[in-house]
């Protein structure tokens, strides 16, 4: 039986379990193909005898969810937020058919571009639906289960991509997920949603456009600057250049245009800005995650099934972390000890990363990765739930798109910077995270919670 507090906490919008166990699956399998796509890829490319294209596969994906993902809340907006997710996984589910059916690495790459841009689409309207589920402190509680799960999905997902490319295939890992995105799309199709809808303003093109201008030109110098061409060539000034000016281009646009992708209204409500701002230096840090394994091995010397254990205990802890953090702050609603205590754990890792060098303890490379997962607990929870208390309803959706967005580019620009601080020796790419960590205490200690709506 239910206690008064759980029934009134549900409000209006008892029912929807159904929605939302499909909202958790979609979730769920999503973050399982991502966090073991690095397994997959890289057998697909070795059986298609394309590895020239292994950095495609992630770059065109990651590029392809930054640029769509601030389009998410407008589209939801206007559209419906359940049928744009609808509509965004169905594509989502197609593409993951496609890459377990590719023929060639060029339509492996193809496919996981598709899915970066469909998963931009459902996954900011995914945490926009539990706030239209629920009232705001179910809402919090909700979206710290649904992190929760889906972090058990990235704790086992590289493994068990490992065993199917080993003992089956890689393919198996997407026809395994199939069914499971058809039945989630199944039950959010057939469950209870409030209407879901809010004020939508034009489409901002332009912004998208320079956008991409931005982000694509950066994150292949990034990537192939001293490998494909060297850092001084004339290729590297003009992607930089385009870059560049795409920058001005973008803040120039987003000044004069009235609904751009990065909603002014949002932006000027400083609790707001002061997560995003944490939330970014997070991912930032959180990118150092994808070395630990490398520097596992290549600098410390150990075996690629010890590296490649360096990250589950965080994950783990990440995992039971999200699920009670959405409890406290659904009790709570104060959000000023988790951001500092965020900050800290975050700025305490980067201290470490700093030590490290050719004769660092293995057991601090574990304890290094444990604590950068539990100070991603604060991430995996905070972006989602803070704008359902910070900003008014209607801005809402357009706050929790432009946290996601924050998360996403920043891991997908710290990925890029650190791997170009990376041809410098390893040890510098930990030394350089230093940076992340201290501006994030800062910006921390000056937070301060909104008033209560």
């Amino acid at each position: 039986m239910r206690t008064s507090r759980e029934a009134n906490l549900q409000g209006p919008h008892a029912g929807t379990g159904r929605t939302y166990a499909g909202l958790v699956t979609s979730n769920f399998m999503t973050l399982f193909l991502i966090a073991s796509s690095g397994v997959y890829t890289a057998s697909a490319m070795t059986e298609f005898n394309a590895m020239h294209l292994l950095g495609a596969a992630f770059t065109l994906e990651s590029l392809a969810l930054c640029i769509i993902l601030p389009l998410a809340a407008n589209l939801g907006n206007r559209l419906g937020r359940r049928r744009l997710f609808l509509a965004a996984l169905a594509a989502y589910t197609g593409a993951t058919v496609i890459c377990a059916m590719a023929a060639s690495g060029a339509w492996f790459v193809a496919g996981r571009t598709v899915m970066g841009a469909a998963w931009g689409l459902f996954m900011g309207n995914t945490f926009a639906l539990v706030a239209d589920l629920y009232p705001p402190g179910l809402a919090t509680r909700r979206t710290g289960q649904m992190q929760a799960a889906g972090l058990v999905a990235m704790v086992g997902a590289a493994p068990v991509a490992g065993l199917f490319a080993d003992l089956i295939t890689w393919r198996a890992a997407f026809w395994v997920a199939v069914p499971a995105l058809v039945a989630a799309w199944l039950l959010v199709a057939t469950g209870r949603v409030a209407v879901g809808r809010g004020p939508a303003g034009p489409v901002d093109i332009v912004g998208v456009v320079c956008l991409a201008g931005v982000l694509t030109p950066f994150s292949c110098t990034m990537a192939w600057a001293g490998t494909a061409f060297p850092w001084a060539s004339v290729t590297t000034v003009v992607l930089l250049g385009i870059s560049l000016l795409c920058l001005v281009a973008l803040v120039v646009v987003e000044r004069r245009v009235r609904d751009g992708i990065f909603p002014v209204a949002v932006l000027a409500n400083r609790p707001f800005l002061a997560v995003f701002g944490v939330t970014v230096l997070s991912a930032l840090a959180g990118a150092t995650g994808n070395f630990l394994p490398a520097f596992a091995q290549q600098v410390l010397g150990t075996s690629a099934t010890v590296s490649g254990l360096v990250g589950m205990p965080g994950l783990g802890l990440a995992a039971v972390g999200a699920s009670l953090l959405g409890r406290y702050l659904a009790a709570r609603q104060r959000y000023r000890a988790v951001v500092a205590g965020w900050a800290g754990v975050l700025a305490g890792v980067t201290c470490l990363y700093f030590t490290f060098g050719p004769h660092t303890a293995l057991i601090l490379v574990f304890i290094a990765g444990t604590l950068m997962g539990v100070a991603q607990t604060g991430a995996q929870v905070v972006p989602y739930t803070f704008p359902m208390l910070a900003l008014k309803p209607d801005l809402v959706p357009s706050g929790i798109a432009l946290m996601t967005f924050g998360g996403t580019a920043a891991n997908t620009v710290g990925a890029a910077l650190l791997s170009a601080v990376a041809a410098t020796g390893l040890t510098d790419t930990f030394r350089f995270a230093i940076i992340f960590g201290a501006a994030a205490l800062i910006i921390a200690a000056f937070f301060r919670d909104p008033p209560t709506r």
